[in-house]
Parts: structure tokens; C-alpha cells; sequence
């Protein structure tokens, strides 16, 4: 009798605690509304049918890891990175997986290897999100321990995220979450499909009556690194998807910009240089001492100069002035991009170097870059209004390409002669020699400056408007229909 009433107890405290539970995740759902973007406003969470139940089958490799005690759960953020879908066989990987700062908010984002082959409508997304417990010995799927919501965004590009808020903080768990394929687009491989090969591969049966994989993370993990679109209540979509998605492309846009500059600054100094020269070089031609002139060099490049400071002397006033007030227009960044300053490659040193000219070539554009970033934004200055920003970008880069050979132009000797009319003169050779290298001098800053001004900065340009047209295609779901959790 004593037991059966125990047992009654621990049913009713169970019950009142999953009751509890319920009401601390109805309390979320009317706190977050993430805006307009989401497709599905009902958010609810039944903490009643488990997709994958009883004990949970993890990879030998995951296991043994934690059984040798190489994972230390307060460290790892992370336990598996690539994913192979079960019935059709769909590679994907673990693009990246942030928190916000407070630690209530989390964000993964799934990379697929072929997107084609998979649907963009986050609406044929599902997860199923349990703990885990007793997994250095015999793990089990476990209730996740804190009030939990969340979504699924599809950003149209073969890459979905899944959302996890937990406004009371996240418990320093692992969560194991089955990623589920609603729509299969290809054809199922079958070869695999069978219990004891799913065994074998640390799944259950619902693996083989659905297309799924699935991911191990621990949100509380100390390293887990913060992201700033993730601090703000309501999600901005465009910050959302720049920092999780475009941020490592626009830092290899800016290192080659921040090159070209410091290649066109050389050059620039290089042309002074040999310019220098022209005044303390002479030959005998002909019995008559002379000198080169100074040619007129192509007008889409005269008057130029580089302004800013080398990248080994901003290095050195960051270094006595973190602030970076010392080092010229560097307050006139915005966060974001002093930041993606401070992701260029391990060793890169970047300058402050900006081309000043009155001259831009056909199909380019001249913009401050530095101080801004795609998410900032850079079309509303250069692209005119009421226009199409791709049509637009199009149409421009039809412009014909500017076309220069700097030894055609006109050298001519301090007598008046050409110099072309004696190269095959005794004593020539100093000047012909320095009408060769100021020529190569020109024709590479001529040709850098329009790279510069055509490629380089149209693919700013070019990025900003994927940005958009990401953000425009991104689709969020939520509800029960595309997370739930057990409770």
C-alpha cells in the first residue's frame, strides 16, 4: 500500500512539474514576438509524444570521447559538425553556433552540401530537442531542464538555422536534437535503411520512416562564442544573417581592397621615385648631353595620391592607443566595421589608406568602404533612387573598360628630340632603362586603380544586394509543428 502511494505522489509531483513547465513556456510565448518575418505565430510546445524515445543511440566516437573524459560538457559547445541525412543521404555541416550574451538566446546554422537538393520553405523543417543524460556510459534521451522555445529560418541559399530561447538561461546541458527533412527532393537511397544499420550508426527507427540527422549541442558552454544580432529582444533578420553568413566573405572583400590600396601607394611612390630620377639622369647622345622629360601620363590618373597611415604604423598607434583616435578616420567607423577589421587573416595588417582622385573609371565607383559595411549599407549613396540596385550594378559594369599603354606616351629628350629616334644610339641605354621602369611604373598603378575601382569595390556592392535578397527569401517557422521539446 505504502508504495502505491508513493508511486501516486511522484505521478501528481511529475505531473504538477510538466504543468509548471507549460506555463513557464506559455509565458515566453506572449513575452517574444520576433516581428513580421515569422510565417507561423502560434508558438506552442507539447511536451507529450517524443519522436525519439527510450534510450538514444549515439556514434561510438562521441561516446568513448566522453568515456576517456577528453570532453569537458562546460567547454564544448559543439560535439558533431557533419551530418549525412538517413534516407536520402543529403551531406550537410555545422556552419556555426553562437549565443547571445545574456545566455537565453542560441543560433545554429546548418550548411547543406548540395542545396539544391533540399527544400528552402523552413515550414518542411522539424526538430525534436530532448537532453541527454548518463552519456559517458549509456546515454538516454533526458526532459530539457529549462522553459525552452523554438524556430526554424530558412534563408533560401541552402542554409537553415535553428533558434533556441531560454529566457531563464540555458542549464549547462547537452541537448540532442533530431533535425527532420518534412520533403524529400531526391530519391531515397535505401541500401542503408534498415534497423540494424541505423543501430550501427547510433539511430533509432524514426530514421528510417523520415529523412533525418541529427546534432549535439550545449548551449551554456563557456567557449561558445556571443553574437551581437542575437543581444537585441526582437531579431533583426539583416544583422542575423550578415553575422552568421556573409561576415568571413566580406572580410577577404576588404583584405583585397585594403591590399590594392597599399599596392597603389607603393606604386605611387615608386612613380616619384623614378620621377626623382629624370632630373639626375643624363647621357651623351650624339655628342649632346641630355635628359628625359617628365611625360604627361594618362588622364584618368593624373594628380592622384594615397592618403592614410602604412598598416605597421596603425599597428603601432592601435598599440599605444586602443581607441584608435591617434590613427586618421578611425572614429568615423562603425562597430561592425571595426570589427571585420580585426577578423582579417592571422598576420594581415591592415592601413588606413584611402585613394583620393578626381577621376573613376568607366563601369567604377569611388566610396568610403572602410568606415562602413554591407549591413551598414552602401547602395542608398551610390545607386540612384527608385532604380533597381542589380539592374543598376549590371548596366554600369557595361561600361567600356579604359584601355592604356603607358610606353606610348610621348618621351621626349631636353633638346627637343624623341628619345624613340635614338635607341639604337651609343649612351642611350640610362634612359631608355628609366623610360622602361617609369612606363612599368604607370601602366601597374593604371591598371591597379581600375581593378580596384571596377572589381574590388563592385563586389561590395554586389554583396549588399544578396543581403537583401537573402533577407527578402528568408522564411521563419515556429510552433510545435517545427520545434518542440520534451518536457
Amino acid at each position: 500500500m505504502t508504495n502505491t502511494v508513493q508511486r501516486k505522489t511522484k505521478q501528481k509531483k511529475s505531473s504538477s512539474n510538466k504543468e509548471g513547465m507549460q506555463k513557464k513556456v506559455d509565458r515566453i510565448v506572449s513575452r517574444f514576438r520576433l516581428g513580421q518575418h515569422y510565417t507561423i505565430e502560434r508558438v506552442a510546445l507539447i511536451s507529450g509524444a517524443a519522436v525519439v524515445s527510450g534510450s538514444l543511440l549515439f556514434g561510438s566516437t562521441i561516446v568513448y570521447a566522453v568515456q576517456a573524459g577528453n570532453i569537458d560538457f562546460s567547454q564544448t559547445a559543439t560535439y558533431n559538425v557533419e551530418f549525412r541525412s538517413s534516407r536520402t543521404n543529403q551531406v550537410s555541416e555545422l556552419a556555426g553556433f553562437w549565443k547571445n550574451v545574456e545566455g537565453t538566446r542560441a543560433f545554429a546554422v546548418i550548411k547543406f552540401a548540395v542545396p539544391a537538393n533540399m527544400s528552402t520553405n523552413a515550414e518542411d523543417y522539424f526538430a525534436y530537442v530532448t537532453g541527454v543524460k548518463d552519456l559517458g556510459t549509456s546515454p538516454k534521451a533526458a526532459d530539457v531542464s529549462q522553459a525552452t522555445v523554438g524556430s526554424i529560418y530558412s534563408f533560401g541559399d541552402g542554409r537553415i538555422g535553428l533558434m533556441l530561447e531560454a529566457p531563464e538561461g540555458f542549464d549547462m546541458q547537452v541537448l540532442n536534437i533530431t533535425m527532420r527533412a518534412k520533403k524529400e527532393l531526391v530519391e531515397v537511397d535505401s541500401t542503408n535503411l534498415t534497423s540494424e544499420n541505423m543501430k550501427a550508426q547510433g539511430y533509432d527507427d524514426s530514421f528510417i520512416d523520415h529523412d533525418q540527422w541529427r546534432i549535439m549541442l550545449n548551449p551554456a558552454a563557456e567557449t561558445l562564442a556571443t553574437l551581437p544580432a542575437l543581444n537585441d529582444e526582437q531579431i533583426d533578420l539583416r544583422a542575423l544573417y550578415w553575422q552568421t553568413s556573409m561576415t568571413d566573405t566580406e572580410v577577404g572583400h576588404r583584405q583585397a581592397l585594403d591590399t590594392s590600396l597599399s599596392r597603389m601607394n607603393a606604386l605611387l611612390g615608386r612613380i616619384e621615385n623614378y620621377k626623382e630620377a629624370l632630373g639626375v639622369t643624363s647621357a651623351t647622345i650624339m655628342g649632346e648631353r641630355v635628359s628625359l622629360i617628365e611625360p604627361i601620363p594618362h588622364e584618368s590618373i593624373r594628380g592622384d595620391r594615397i592618403e592614410g597611415l602604412a598598416s605597421v604604423d596603425v599597428t603601432k598607434q592601435l598599440a599605444e592607443d586602443p581607441t584608435g583616435k591617434s590613427v586618421p578616420g578611425w572614429e568615423d567607423k562603425t562597430f561592425m566595421a571595426a570589427s571585420l577589421d580585426n577578423l582579417m587573416s592571422e598576420g594581415y595588417q591592415y592601413n588606413s589608406y584611402r585613394l583620393v582622385t578626381d577621376h573613376i573609371f568607366g563601369g567604377g565607383y569611388d566610396f568610403d568602404w572602410r568606415n562602413r559595411t554591407t549591413l551598414d549599407g552602401y547602395l542608398d549613396s551610390v545607386i540612384p533612387g527608385g532604380q533597381d540596385a542589380m539592374d543598376w550594378i549590371t548596366d554600369h559594369a557595361y561600361q567600356t573598360k579604359e584601355t592604356w599603354n603607358a610606353t606610348q606616351m610621348e618621351w621626349v629628350l631636353s633638346n627637343g628630340d624623341r628619345l624613340e629616334d635614338h635607341v639604337l644610339s651609343e649612351g642611350a641605354k640610362p634612359l631608355i632603362d628609366l623610360k622602361n621602369n617609369l612606363a612599368q611604373a604607370y601602366q601597374d598603378y593604371f591598371n591597379e586603380k581600375q581593378r580596384y575601382q571596377r572589381q574590388l569595390l563592385q563586389q561590395l556592392l554586389i554583396s549588399e544586394t544578396q543581403l537583401d535578397q537573402a533577407v527578402e527569401n528568408t522564411q521563419v517557422a515556429q510552433g510545435s509543428d517545427a520545434v518542440e521539446f520534451r518536457f
